[in-house]
């Protein structure tokens, strides 16, 4: 029997394990998806700790999502401490049972940011390319967020439907679109 490493890590198997401090991360975690990322900023956190003066600044977004962050975010501090710390460069924040100025999806989150989430993905500005890490429900929310990307490649490059998904595809090939999703 031969098995395989897992792919939905930090950093994934086809990286040094030294680029996971330099690597540009776009994650997406609604819900219980978060879990993962919540390791992934405590590991970088770690290395920050370890060594602060070699600590690297790249871009690191997390977008989460609940139905109301008052009564379902139980680590919304903890994320919050990664953006002072230095660890996420931004925490994006949705809502989607509360009426409010929030997005009420993931997926409305980055459509709201076509530009940065386009640049993130070509442009990542570091020696190590850009990873997206997406985790959550695989009925609806994995399918919408990478219809999502789709659409944010076709109008952000001026692709065809058909240009943007081969474009998406090639980056899922080269392990920079990363799924651990559920049903």
């Amino acid at each position: 029997m031969h098995k395989e490493p897992a792919r939905f890590r930090l950093p994934p198997p086809s990286i040094p394990s030294s680029d996971a401090a330099r690597m540009p991360l776009l994650m997406i975690g609604p819900g219980t998806g978060v879990a993962v990322f919540l390791a992934f900023c405590q590991h970088l956190l770690n290395i920050k700790l370890n060594e602060p003066e070699n600590f690297p600044t790249v871009k690191r977004y997390l977008y989460f999502g609940c139905r109301n962050l008052e009564k379902d975010s139980l680590y919304l501090d903890e994320l919050k401490s990664y953006v002072r710390e230095g660890i996420l460069t931004e925490l994006i924040l949705c809502e989607s049972r509360v009426d409010g100025d929030r997005p009420k999806r993931v997926q409305d989150a980055l459509r709201q940011r076509i530009g940065q989430v386009c640049d993130f993905i070509f442009n990542s500005g570091s020696d190590v390319p850009s990873r997206v890490f997406v985790c959550g429900d695989a009925k609806g929310m994995s399918k919408d967020v990478f219809l999502c990307f789709r659409d944010i490649i076709k109008e952000g490059r001026g692709k065809s439907d058909a240009e943007a998904m081969a474009c998406l595809t090639e980056i899922q090939k080269a392990d920079r679109y990363i799924e651990d999703v559920w049903s």
